[in-house]
């Protein structure tokens, strides 16, 4: 999961008011500062960097931020990031910016070394602006998951089981009672890593597993606040299919990994997410709203999240029947 996403700099609200109030679309909110940092970590701890974003909201005439050609990124600002009680100081640096069209080819931000923050551990950032002004929040990084299935594949993944009429496909939950996390969302992702024999060289390349279809389009799971996905076998079947779809050459296809991801957002991160991107079920409906903050002083996001990997081993002989080689 890439962390991204830039400081959003315009907070537009539409409002539902009575016919006899002027209606306006847009609030400006003042003289306000934004910060971002989104803080990953997985199983494996490591060193790792860890960047922040700092700016000043801005109004624009009209109702296109876009408009706006001024950098909002504050400079000289003190920010300290506290790992379960453990304070890095960081430093400001830049880097080359991928969209010049507004801001030129300089992005300003906070930055420091981190030993990546095991599960449940507390965080926090204080930034103190130049003008004095503080902004800070706290959060906890999601806990390890353990994932379990119904099928277990002593011989490696393959959708060839004998299953018994009205025994259910494949599927993996990661929920238990003991310390349910309400709210958070969680990104699911199945795929096969495979390498194709180019010459000398070996390209690696990686089929995403839908989990069903629809008609002939291929479904993939939704980011929600399900503890569960279910994959169909003829999924696995067709990703399996379409890794060299077209070509005829399927011995220089090797691969013998199915890789499973479960990326768990905590709840700022997740109220963030449902705030942007509407309602994360058939029955509701959004109306239109300011997005999530958790920043005392300021506006903006500071949040965690935690990847869950879990490693599939391909069985040999489902990987020969597609005319692939095992390795």
């Amino acid at each position: 999961m890439r962390r991204g996403g830039t400081i959003a700099a315009a907070v537009i609200l539409l409002l539902a008011v009575g016919c006899e109030q002027p209606f306006s679309p847009k609030r400006f909110v003042g003289d306000q500062y934004a910060l971002q940092c989104f803080i990953g970590t997985q199983s494996a701890k490591g060193p790792t960097s860890q960047s922040v974003l700092l700016g000043r909201v801005y109004d624009v005439d009209g109702l296109d931020p876009a408009v706006n050609t001024e950098d909002p990124a504050v400079r000289g600002a003190e920010i300290s990031l506290s790992i379960n009680g453990t304070v890095k100081t960081m430093k400001e640096a830049t880097r080359t910016r991928s969209d010049t069209s507004r801001y030129g080819p300089v992005e300003h931000y906070y930055t420091t070394s981190i030993t990546s923050p095991a599960q449940r551990e507390q965080l926090s950032i204080v930034a103190k602006m130049p003008d004095g002004h503080v902004l800070s929040a706290q959060t906890r990084v999601p806990r390890e998951r353990s994932i379990v299935s119904n099928y277990e594949f002593p011989q490696g993944l393959t959708a060839r089981i004998t299953r018994q009429p009205g025994e259910p496909d494949w599927n993996l939950t990661w929920e238990d009672d003991k310390e349910p996390e309400e709210g958070h969302l969680f990104i699911v992702q199945l795929r096969i890593d495979y390498t194709k024999q180019e010459g000398s060289n070996e390209i690696p390349g990686v089929m995403v597993v839908p989990v069903t279809y629809a008609g002939s389009q291929p479904v993939y799971p939704p980011i929600s606040t399900r503890t569960s996905c279910p994959i169909e076998f003829r999924c696995l079947d067709s990703a399996m299919v379409s890794i060299a779809a077209g070509d005829s050459d399927k011995a220089a296809y090797s691969m013998h990994m199915a890789t499973l991801e479960i990326l768990e957002l905590d709840l700022p991160l997740s109220k963030y997410f449902s705030s942007t991107r509407g309602s994360l079920d058939q029955f509701s409906i959004r109306v239109n709203q300011a997005a999530y903050t958790n920043v005392s002083g300021g506006v903006g996001v500071f949040g965690s999240y935690f990847l869950n990997r879990l490693y599939y081993p391909l069985n040999s002989i489902y990987v020969k029947s597609f005319g692939y080689r095992f390795r």
